[in-house]
């Protein structure tokens, strides 16, 4: 699962309206399309203008997107996934338009049909992606910054430890902590603070490397886990970060400031409550934090 869910609508409701709707739309998408291939290869050797104008008919009811478009708010219009959606549900029509057109020249020929599976498997794929992404984005988000949230987190840890388990890679766990994070909030307001959060998830989720699970574990805290990573691999990859967190510059109405980071690192066992390693790396974040703050520390 990427570090970011696919959405992050600016109300929850908008996304679950779409979501049902989908949902709806996506069965009725499955019923139809056994439908169409019901005539298709029952009917094929004896197509008559009736019996094409209504295998033609139901080929149109199969393009779900143009019936999704007009609920879908403009977060997941213009988003890449819907997008590459809607051009394969094209693709999709226009195949089932040549299936319908060479079997009225020769019933027999069946490889326009073997494409549109094609396509088809193609197209289910996507569906089940968006899918997935509506209902991560509406479970499994933390609402301010976009990352993943507790919930999340305490899902794939289990699956990480399992799989540390049977391969025996290491597994790293690292707390992030935004340094004198109460005073900024206090001295310029928790809106500010909101857009400082919003934009380190940014650029954790930019610095940390595709393997890496990011999380907001809460406040201005953040979790990363690190797969298949040794400590002192970790430490270099969160110093990095460390680093280009140190590097922005936040600007917004008229205050301009910058931010440093603290990060204690430790090691998550596959035997372990995930607790335990988390209470390490607290404890090295904490060293972290008195002795200087703005450095990583490995339990």
């Amino acid at each position: 699962m990427p570090n970011k869910v696919l959405f992050r609508a600016e109300s929850a409701d908008k996304l679950q309206t779409f979501h049902s709707t989908y949902k709806k739309a996506v069965n009725k998408y499955h019923a139809g399309r056994l439908d169409f291939f019901y005539k298709v290869f029952c009917f094929s050797h004896s197509l008559d203008d009736a019996l094409i104008a209504e295998i033609k008919e139901q080929l149109y009811a199969l393009d779900v997107v143009s019936k999704l478009n007009y609920i879908a708010c403009e977060e997941v219009n213009n988003h890449s996934l819907f997008i590459d959606i809607e051009k394969q549900n094209k693709r999709l029509i226009e195949q089932g338009e040549i299936v319908i057109e060479t079997l009225k020249v020769n019933p027999a020929q069946t490889g326009s049909i073997q494409r549109l599976i094609v396509i088809m498997k193609r197209f289910d794929v996507l569906l089940n992606r968006l899918d997935l992404g509506l209902t991560s984005s509406l479970t499994d988000v933390d609402e301010l910054t976009g990352l993943l949230n507790r919930v999340a987190f305490e899902r794939t840890v289990k699956k990480l430890q399992a799989q540390s388990s049977r391969s025996g890679e290491i597994v790293s766990l690292a707390l992030i902590d935004g340094d004198h994070f109460k005073d900024m909030n206090d001295n310029y307001g928790h809106n500010f603070g909101d857009y400082i959060l919003e934009e380190l998830a940014d650029c954790f989720e930019r610095y940390t490397r595709p393997i890496d699970h990011v999380y907001r574990y809460g406040g201005e805290e953040f979790l990363v886990l690190l797969p298949n990573t040794s400590l002192k691999q970790a430490e270099s990859v969160m110093n990095r970060l460390r680093e280009e967190v140190a590097k922005l510059l936040f600007c917004e109405d008229g205050l301009s400031i910058t931010q440093t980071v603290s990060i204690g690192i430790a090691r998550l066992s596959y035997d372990e409550d995930p607790d335990e390693a988390i209470e390490r790396a607290d404890r090295a974040l904490y060293k972290a934090k008195e002795t200087g703050r703005n450095k990583v520390v490995v339990w």
